[in-house]
């Protein structure tokens, strides 16, 4: 009771029967050991882009922009989880008035769920993206680098939760419904006594799918190329004997006469066409 009132959730610890050391327990200090996360398992794929995804819930739509750019992991795995369907008539299991309501447990027991990567992923602090407003999207772990596949997102700021918990989205749309969600009574262990269900998920725009990476990649080696024209041009307007501004290469003209031999260095000059006689 006394955590509640400091804005602290804590897990209760399972009975050793029903717990599996995979589970992704609830959302901030958990009583069992993480399991050790090794950061070579994961590559974060590197993008500019926000994502877009919207929650179908039975309440009405939460619509989101998803931080790829900032937090590529934790955004990947939410994605790919609505992309595969594994949110679809999932409970949220865990709604705190002025606070939070809490998601992604397909046995919404509080206690399960997994990554795209079947293991725990690192955690992605950034100093921009902080639990500021309502509707910011975060994701609930058991301890440092336990995220799964559960989420939250905020009725109000909760600053406590900032480097514990990795922000990776906010709402842009469905204020109105996360606000009927607020007001769904609960029981002693704050499980809403309505259920409010994700009856499905819908990707607007991912990011990290092979169509749009290999466009990054192709409007990256474009940028590339081009940067080094211009340095390479810049470099001859600077010093024009010394480089082709056209090949990028040196140029040497070859002048005989009867009597001397002289080698000289200009830029390439038109070739004139012969008159014709």
């Amino acid at each position: 009771e006394e955590d509640l009132k400091q804005g602290i959730v804590k897990v209760q610890k399972p009975k050793p029967s029903k717990y599996l050391p995979t589970d992704s327990a609830s959302f901030t200090s958990s009583s069992f050991t993480p399991k050790p996360v090794t950061d070579d398992l994961f590559k974060p794929k590197k993008t500019l882009k926000k994502g877009f995804v919207s929650l179908i819930t039975n309440m009405g739509n939460l619509n989101f922009e998803l931080h790829c750019d900032l937090v590529p992991l934790a955004t990947e795995n939410f994605i790919c989880l609505c992309e595969n369907g594994y949110y679809k008539n999932v409970k949220f299991h865990r709604n705190i008035r002025h606070f939070m309501i809490q998601g992604g447990d397909p046995t919404a027991s509080g206690r399960g769920g997994e990554s795209i990567w079947k293991k725990d992923f690192p955690d992605e602090f950034v100093k921009t993206l902080k639990h500021e407003g309502v509707g910011v999207l975060s994701m609930a772990n058991s301890g440092k680098n336990t995220n799964g596949s559960q989420f939250f997102v905020l009725y109000k700021s909760a600053p406590h939760l900032d480097n514990k918990h990795t922000v990776f989205g906010k709402l842009v749309g469905g204020l109105d419904v996360l606000k009927t969600m607020a007001l769904v009574e609960t029981d002693e262990y704050d499980r809403p006594l309505q259920d409010i269900v994700i009856l499905d998920t819908v990707v607007y725009f991912n990011p990290f799918s092979r169509e749009e990476m290999l466009k990054d990649q192709q409007e990256e080696e474009a940028k590339k190329k081009k940067e080094k024209e211009k340095q390479e041009f810049g470099q001859w307007l600077s010093n024009p004997q010394s480089l082709n501004p056209t090949t990028g290469t040196s140029t040497t003209t070859t002048t005989t006469t009867t009597t001397t031999t002289t080698t000289t260095t200009t830029p390439p000059t038109p070739t004139p066409m012969p008159i014709p006689i």
